[in-house]
This record gives C-alpha cells, sequence and structure tokens, in this order.
C-alpha cells in the first residue's frame, strides 16, 4: 500500500454528536459535519452510527439509508 493510498483509506470511524469523525490508514484525522454533505444530510439522526466501512476501506456505507460516501478523497 502506498502512502497514496493510505491517506485515502479510511481505518476507523465514529460518529459523536452531529459530527463524522474519520481516521485514515495513515492516522490522519478528520471530523466532518452531517450537514456538509448532501448524501450525508439524508441520513437519519437516529442512522447515524449504523454504518460499516467498506472491506477496501474506500467508503462508509449506511445500510438503511442506501447511502455510499467516499470521505477521504
Amino acid at each position: 500500500m502506498t502512502t497514496e493510498a493510505k491517506d485515502q483509506l479510511i481505518a476507523e470511524a465514529r460518529v459523536i454528536g452531529d459530527r463524522l469523525l474519520v481516521l485514515s490508514c495513515s492516522m490522519e484525522k478528520l471530523e466532518v459535519p452531517f450537514d456538509s454533505l448532501p448524501t450525508l444530510k439524508g441520513v437519519a439522526t437516529r442512522e447515524r452510527s449504523n454504518f460499516t466501512i467498506d472491506n477496501d476501506g474506500s467508503c462508509l456505507y449506511w445500510e438503511d439509508a442506501d447511502t455510499h460516501e467516499q470521505i477521504l478523497v
């Protein structure tokens, strides 16, 4: 895995309040308000923590909202 790829892959993510906190595989932290991205606005507040990280670490998936979001680009 190249350094560039590590910057684009998700190692861990969690929801705190109205924000999504993401840690890349290169250990960079990113804090994203749900209201800042159109696709995340569509995720109901009660469902925000119900996501999975794609097997390859490229995106997050909210099954109930049928929403994929690539946070690290």
